[in-house]
């Protein structure tokens, strides 16, 4: 008989490898997650730093554009040019994290820039003339490009041997170019020895200066046309000096002349030629007291606005026979310097109807309220020729030239504007408006009338 197999006879059935994972197979998946893992890890971190690269570029451009921002509100409205050029240097300093900062303009008779604005730096500095080669500003002069120094001791000629100029350790340079012209060069630097200027810190200083180089030429625009403007004022009062009291004193030299030859020979009675020489004296000396008022209104000290502006169409009266009828609305407290614009403003328009407009009769209006002072001066002359829109600077209308400019520019100085338009019925009006701050009321006792 067959006996049945023993255990020890018995053997496991073969499975294939393949059907049985290894240890050392699933410590290698095991691996490959680990490492796929850290590598979406550094990939987001990787990632993350960008961003936050990204938001502090972001950040810092944020900065300079309102930083720019404030500096153009503030070019809109200063016409000082040194307060202008110090926030420029400032703001700059601040924004680049330096310490120091100077804009010097170009002297061309002196071949050399001179300072015009210093922060942190001596004030000595105003007096040297930076010729090529002299201070990293007269580097900048004579290579016309921007130049980073890193060590300033080392590469920089001092201009100036104190503890205030060798404590600087680097320092960045740029020209400051109008219309293909070097004209000024804006400098920065820094006490911090870690502190490294690169080219980055020099496309934000050339910036800086584009809009310096704004509010330079601004500024020599304004001053010419107020030398023009002064000039002008200079040839009309010789005009009329010699249009009317040169030509009274003529006249009253003849007639003493004639007086005293008639006291000498005897032959006819000088009654009536002494007459005419008393009324022609008092004519004469009403016409220059009414010239003097207008170069000089005292009334504007000692009596407000309003008097003043009375006391001027009366002498306008007196010398150009133009009917001038003054009006006010409301009572405020203007400043010195708003009297003062205000009533030349009036000055300047008035003038412009006796010499252009052909009218008998004006009005000036000075309406205040809580917010604001508006000046309306308006005529019965020619007008513009029935024009459809406002004269401007460019147009040739009687109110185009030195007049008008001078006017705006006396209402733009206090933050004001001005227009000129066709009056309502015929003539010509300007309007100026300026605007005041609440703190200035002060009930009746408006400095735009006393008394």
């Amino acid at each position: 008989m067959d006996r049945a197999p023993s255990g020890s006879d018995t053997h496991p059935p073969v499975v294939p490898a393949s059907a049985t994972p290894s240890a050392s197979s699933g410590l290698l998946a095991h691996s490959d997650e680990g490492a796929g893992l850290r590598e979406q890890i550094r990939a987001l971190t990787a990632r993350l730093d960008r961003r936050e690269h990204q938001l502090a570029t972001m950040e810092r451009d944020l900065r300079q554009l309102n930083t720019l921002l404030s500096l153009v509100e503030a070019m809109s409205s200063e016409l000082d040019l040194k307060p202008l050029l110090q926030k420029m240097t400032v703001s700059a300093v601040e924004l680049l994290g330096a310490q120091q900062g100077a804009i010097g303009l170009v002297d061309e008779a002196r071949h050399a820039v001179r300072h015009q604005a210093l922060y942190n730096l001596p004030e000595a500095l105003f007096d040297i003339d930076f010729a090529e080669g002299v201070g990293i500003s007269g580097q900048v002069y004579a290579v016309k490009c921007p130049v980073i120094v890193r060590d300033y001791g080392g590469q920089v000629q001092l201009p100036l041997d104190n503890d205030a100029m060798r404590r600087i350790k680097a320092a960045v340079s740029v020209p400051i170019w109008w219309q293909g012209r070097m004209i000024g060069v804006f400098s920065i630097g820094t006490y911090a020895s870690d502190r490294v200027f690169d080219e980055h810190d020099v496309e934000v200083l050339a910036l800086f200066a584009k809009h310096a180089a704004i509010a330079i030429q601004k500024a020599r625009l304004y001053a010419e046309a107020g030398r023009l403007a002064h000039l002008e004022e200079r040839h009309r009062i010789a005009r009329e000096l010699h249009d009317s009291v040169t030509q009274s004193l003529f006249t009253i030299v003849l007639m003493a002349d004639a007086v005293r030859n008639f006291l000498r020979t005897g032959y006819e009675d000088p009654t009536t030629t002494a007459e005419l020489l008393y009324q022609t004296a008092r004519d004469a000396l009403t016409e220059m007291r009414a010239l003097i008022y207008e170069l000089r209104p005292a009334a504007l000290e000692g009596e407000g606005l309003i008097t003043a502006l009375r006391k001027l169409a009366g002498a306008v009266q007196i010398r150009h026979g133009l009917a001038v009828e003054v009006r006010q609305q409301g009572l405020r407290r203007l400043s010195p310097e708003q009297e003062e614009g205000l009533f030349r403003i009036a000055q300047e328009a008035l003038y412009n109807v006796v010499k252009h407009a052909q009218a008998s009769r004006a009005v000036v209006e000075l309406r205040l309220t809580e917010n604001e002072a508006l000046l309306i001066v308006t005529d019965d002359g020619v007008g513009f020729n029935q024009m459809a829109s406002p004269p401007s600077l460019s147009k040739q209308t009687p109110y185009s030239g030195l007049g008008l400019t001078s006017m705006r520019e006396r209402a733009e100085q206090l933050r004001g504007c001005l227009n000129v338009s066709p009056a309502p019925n015929r003539g010509t009006q300007v309007r100026a408006r300026v605007p005041l701050s609440r703190e200035g009321t002060d009930g009746p006792h408006s400095s735009a009338h006393r008394g």
